[in-house]
């Protein structure tokens, strides 16, 4: 029994003491996906309410942005382990969902608006983007409205961290993300498509038409698998930010995987 006891040690993941339990991480990511989706209904005078959803599914759990990066970044390598805790996930939204939009009453208002300086952030999600295919975890949304404070020639720009994770090689993931500039009586839009296995920077860079105002600034993240068994894969984006610059950004300090479009 001794030696047994020995070996099975042996084969268990030696889990650092700042990496979050599986239980841990279980019930923070329900948290966060039920914020998360919450904020995908928001209206858009509503939108002030997204970054007081996210901050309350950290509060109440206690953790730090800081200790769940550090817990992804180990949980990335070993995706099986990740997908175990996604599995239990899933089946639990997939029957509570209904029940989570009266959260929002818990959450604090705040107002939120876009300021006039030269570089002002548009993003109102969290920095951390989790997406898997549960139909409530499958993709991520922004639209913003644009007033005065956007300028003929600005520059739009959106980056982050896409890591993209198949645990079973049966499961062919793909993510699809696209950056939107609507005009009165036109759309331009840049896009890519990434597949599994995939862990890169990327940006979008579109610059505004000189000829035409602005009305909204949009994007989308849209996890898709096929997959031919039941593990599902998922895909993280870390270090997400959306940035508006009166003069055009620095080409040179932008990753090599940069999706660029203008009118």
């Amino acid at each position: 029994m001794s030696l047994f006891l020995i070996l099975l040690s042996g084969c268990s993941l030696n889990r650092p003491s700042d990496v979050m339990s599986p239980k841990e991480m279980e019930k923070f990511l329900y948290d966060y996906h039920l914020a998360s989706a919450v904020v995908a209904t928001l209206p858009k005078d509503q939108k002030f309410k997204s970054q007081a959803l996210t901050d309350w599914a950290y509060q109440k759990n206690g953790i730090t942005k800081e200790q769940l990066d550090r817990s992804l970044v180990w949980y990335t390598r070993y995706p099986s382990e990740f997908a175990k805790i996604y599995k239990k996930l899933n089946r639990r939204i997939e029957t509570e969902y209904d029940e989570s939009k009266n959260l929002i009453s818990r959450i604090e208002k705040r107002s939120f608006s876009i300021g006039e300086g030269d570089s002002v952030s548009l993003w109102y999600h969290d920095g951390v983007v989790l997406l898997n295919s549960s139909r409530y975890m499958s993709k991520v949304v922004m639209e913003q409205s644009c007033g005065s404070s956007f300028k003929p020639c600005d520059t739009i720009v959106w980056k982050g961290n896409i890591t993209i994770i198949s645990p079973d090689s049966a499961a062919d993931s793909k993510i699809y993300l696209a950056m939107t500039l609507a005009y009165a009586d036109s759309v331009s839009t840049a896009d890519t498509l990434l597949q599994s296995p995939s862990s890169c920077p990327l940006s979008f860079v579109m610059t505004l038409d000189t000829a035409a105002t602005l009305q909204s600034v949009g994007f989308m993240a849209q996890f898709m698998e096929n997959s031919t068994s039941d593990t599902r894969g998922m895909a993280v984006i870390s270090d997400v930010s959306m940035m508006r610059f009166h003069s055009r950004t620095d080409m040179a300090s932008l990753p090599a995987d940069t999706v660029s479009s203008s009118l």
